[in-house]
Order: C-alpha cells, then sequence, then structure tokens
C-alpha cells in the first residue's frame, strides 16, 4: 500500500505543464496561507500532481489542494473548480464511489495570490492496478447517481463540451505554433464531422465523468474510486467508455485492463456511438496534448501517433480552404 492523493496518480502518468519553478514556489506559499486562513494550521505543502492542475499535499493533514494550471488557457479556472466540487459533492452524497472534496471547512474554490485552489480528500491508494471489473461496475455506479442529479448540479454542465474545447484550442496561439496548418486542419474537419455525426445518434445523454481512463481509476483502502471530474460534461455513457479504450485501440496501451473493463460494464451501450466517440477523445485528445506536452519526447511521439491514426481515419486529406487561419 502506499500513501497518495486521489489526484497524483494521472497527473504523474501523463507529465507537468510547462511553467517556471519559481511558480510552483510560488504555489506552496499561497497554499500554506490558504491553509493557515481556513484555521487548518500549519502546513507543509508538497506538489504531488503535475500535469493540467497541480496537486499539493497539505503535509501533515489529510488534505489536498487541486490548482488549475495548464487548463486555465481555454478554461474559466474558478467556474470549472467551482462546478466540479459541487458535482462531487454530489455524488459522494449519493453513494458513488468517489473521493470527495472537504465537508469540514470549505471546499472552495478559494482564490489565493491569483489561484483557484479547491480542497479534496486524500486517498490512501493501493499498489496494484485496479480491478478491471470492479472499475467497471464503479463506473457505472457513478453514471446512475449522474443520471438523477438534479437540476441545480447539471445546469453547470455543457452539452458536448469537448467539441467547443477543441475549437477554441485550434484557435489557441501554442497549438497553432505546433502543429502544422494542414493537421489542424484535419482536427478541424474532423470534430465538425463528429459533432454531426453523434448529434444525429439516439444515444441517451446525460452528466457523465469526460476523462475516465486507466489514471483515474483509483484502488484504494477504501475501495474502488473514479476521480478527477474536471471534464464533467453531458453526454453519452459511450463517451466514458471511448475514454476507457481509446489509447488502448489508437496507441496499444493498457489493452487488456482496457477491453476488461469494457467487457464488463454492465449497463447498455451502442457500438455505433462508442466508435464515434473513440475518435472524437482522440481528436480532443490531439489538441489538448499540443498545447500541454511541452517538450517531453514521450508525449510528443505519442501526439504524432495519434495524429497518424486520425490521418489513417480521414478518408481524404482536408483541403486548403480548410485551414484554420493562425
Amino acid at each position: 500500500m502506499k500513501s497518495s492523493s486521489d489526484f497524483s496518480q494521472s497527473a504523474a502518468a501523463i507529465g507537468a505543464p510547462p511553467g517556471p519553478i519559481d511558480q510552483d514556489a510560488k504555489l506552496l506559499v499561497a497554499c500554506a496561507a490558504l491553509a493557515h486562513r481556513l484555521g487548518l494550521g500549519e502546513t507543509r505543502p508538497e506538489i504531488i500532481g503535475r500535469f493540467s492542475n497541480r496537486a499539493v499535499h497539505l503535509r501533515p493533514l489529510a488534505i489536498v489542494a487541486r490548482v488549475p494550471t495548464g487548463t486555465t488557457a481555454v478554461r474559466d479556472a474558478r467556474n470549472f473548480a467551482q462546478r466540479e466540487c459541487e458535482l462531487v459533492q454530489y455524488l459522494a452524497q449519493a453513494g458513488a464511489p468517489v473521493i470527495g472534496p472537504l465537508t469540514h471547512v470549505p471546499a472552495g474554490p478559494h482564490e489565493q495570490a491569483g489561484w483557484a485552489i479547491s480542497l479534496w480528500q486524500r486517498a490512501e491508494l493501493m499498489e496494484q492496478t485496479p480491478d478491471p471489473v470492479a472499475s467497471a461496475w464503479a463506473l457505472a455506479a457513478c453514471h446512475a447517481a449522474l443520471h438523477s442529479a438534479p437540476p441545480a448540479v447539471s445546469k453547470r454542465f455543457v452539452l458536448w463540451q469537448p467539441f467547443d474545447e477543441v475549437d477554441q484550442l485550434l484557435a489557441h496561439p501554442a497549438v497553432i505554433a505546433r502543429l502544422a496548418a494542414e493537421d489542424r486542419a484535419l482536427l478541424a474537419a474532423q470534430n465538425r464531422w463528429l459533432r454531426t455525426a453523434l448529434l444525429a445518434q439516439s444515444a441517451s445523454l446525460q452528466l457523465v465523468h469526460g476523462d475516465a481512463h486507466l489514471n483515474n481509476a483509483l484502488s484504494t483502502t477504501q475501495g474502488m474510486r473514479w476521480h478527477d471530474w474536471e471534464d464533467a460534461f453531458i453526454g453519452p455513457v459511450e463517451w466514458d467508455l471511448a475514454c476507457v479504450v481509446a489509447a488502448a485501440r489508437v496507441l496499444g496501451s493498457h489493452v487488456d485492463w482496457s477491453e476488461a473493463v469494457l467487457a464488463a460494464y454492465p449497463a447498455p451501450w451502442e457500438a455505433k456511438v462508442l466508435s464515434l466517440c473513440i475518435h472524437a477523445r482522440t481528436v480532443f485528445t490531439v489538441a489538448w496534448m499540443a498545447l500541454l506536452a511541452g517538450d517531453d519526447a514521450d508525449k510528443l511521439a505519442r501526439l504524432q501517433r495519434r495524429l497518424r491514426w486520425l490521418w489513417g481515419h480521414a478518408g481524404s486529406r482536408p483541403t486548403q480552404g480548410d485551414v484554420p487561419a493562425p
């Protein structure tokens, strides 16, 4: 058994967003100041997770601070943190297998030195890979609770938000600098086509996790938990199943675990919708990785492999007129 946070595993697996080390030092000071302001006493903050967010353990307390960093390029940090806290608080109260925000002090988000900081319970992680059957049943339990979410919770979330974010990302200067014009044109064209194709499907729409891959499935001392709900939106459960299997089918990563989760998922799903969602999830992942991969060679290699997969499913290359303007 190892001691960790409910936010560290996925971040460590993917990597860190670009950002100077001195910003991390300032963040640690801000987290300590926030803890003191909330009456939590003296703490020794330590960064334990990096990528689209920083995860900071407020040692010696069983509290993890989550701080949006990379995602703020296209997302309102406070709004996303607020809706995530409200959603996961609802799920925890409904008995869904999640790791909730703090309840004995306000979870936030708290504004401190320019950051939107939310506070979460710390989990004890087990060493082993999460059991795929338990992961599937836990995801289905979350979906059942999400299906019943009251309007006060669901009203904050957007229908098919990933398509909107791809458009925003393709217009971001860092993505324009990273990707060739023809690659951006490919992503834009496929994003449009997939949006139309999925809107035409008869799949039931509800709140979904939005980022349900292996690194967000945690085996804890309290049982299986799904975490990191920042990407939640209104769509079909097939999107979450696509998150489970997309890397396996596109990159050949964690194939056995991913396919076992899909096979064990106990609720109905449609193969056509799943196939479209795998494609759309890959477009979404490439757009975000183009922003966040930095200079990491491994991440850039995975980005290129996903792009090759998308070109292989493009049918034909887009015309020059489809190329988004810088």
